[in-house]
């Protein structure tokens, strides 16, 4: 089983302690030289005067902007603590039962603009970038990554179920072929709200916390979410309008109906 996170902007402030990233030893090693390749188009961008226009920010946002040119001296965070958005507040993967965390350590794999693919384990350093921006010199980003990653995601799926919680340009990045996936699953919550990323960290929590088999069938992704949400949501599976098409778990926060 594989299941699909986005990102998010929000992130842990970089450490004072620690020991910096190696890059080489990430999760998905075939990825590294693109991810080379990234980090140093984003380090030469992030060091121009067109930097803040680049990303869309104001001056406020200097110091996000320098880590992208420090990326080999910060100091690393595993990517479970890395990110503070919404939804990986509400997954908490360190707040999980022992059982839930290594599950979601086997299962979960973070899409991410600037390394391709990550495992929750992995320890890379803060930094800014997300997959609508684009880089001087290279396609739009998703573009970059897609051949990449339809190298190696394949493997990482081994044919069982993808549950895909991301949206927007990260789902652009890879879509599961039915050869690999037999069975895909996207997550759909109304919007992009606050709301909208909490729900899609419950679910994802809800499957990860299960101590039944890992999920094979569409419906068995649709009982698990009952059983943890149904008493605050309103939930439905939709099937897959084509081969190529996901199953729809539409998820609804019952207070926005």
């Amino acid at each position: 089983m594989l299941i699909l996170l986005p990102p998010s902007e929000r992130k842990e402030a970089p450490r004072r302690r620690g020991r910096p990233a190696r890059f080489e030893k990430l999760s998905f090693p075939q990825l590294h030289s693109t991810r080379e390749i990234v980090r140093e188009v984003l380090a030469e961008v992030s060091a121009s005067p067109q930097a803040y226009t680049r990303f869309g920010l104001s001056a406020a946002h200097s110091a996000e902007v320098d880590l992208n040119t420090r990326q080999h001296a910060l100091n690393a965070i595993p990517v479970e603590e890395l990110y503070t958005g919404t939804l990986y507040d509400v997954l908490d993967p360190l707040g999980l039962t022992p059982h839930g965390r290594r599950r979601a350590r086997t299962w979960v794999v973070v899409l991410s603009a600037l390394h391709g693919a990550l495992r929750l384990r992995d320890r890379v350093p803060p930094y800014r970038l997300s997959i609508g921006t684009r880089l001087p010199g290279l396609p739009p980003l998703a573009s970059v990554w897609r051949p990449a990653l339809e190298r190696v995601l394949p493997v990482a799926v081994g044919g069982g179920m993808v549950l895909d919680a991301r949206s927007g340009g990260y789902a652009a990045m890879w879509t599961p072929p039915p050869v690999v996936a037999p069975v895909w699953v996207h997550i759909q919550v109304p919007g992009a709200s606050h709301m909208a990323k909490k729900t899609r960290g419950e679910v994802v929590r809800a499957v990860c916390s299960t101590v039944a088999p890992p999920p094979e069938k569409a419906t068995e992704v649709l009982e698990i979410v009952q059983g943890a949400l149904s008493r605050t949501h309103h939930i439905e599976l939709h099937p897959a309008s084509s081969r190529t098409r996901p199953w729809v778990l539409s998820v609804v926060p019952r207070n926005l109906r």
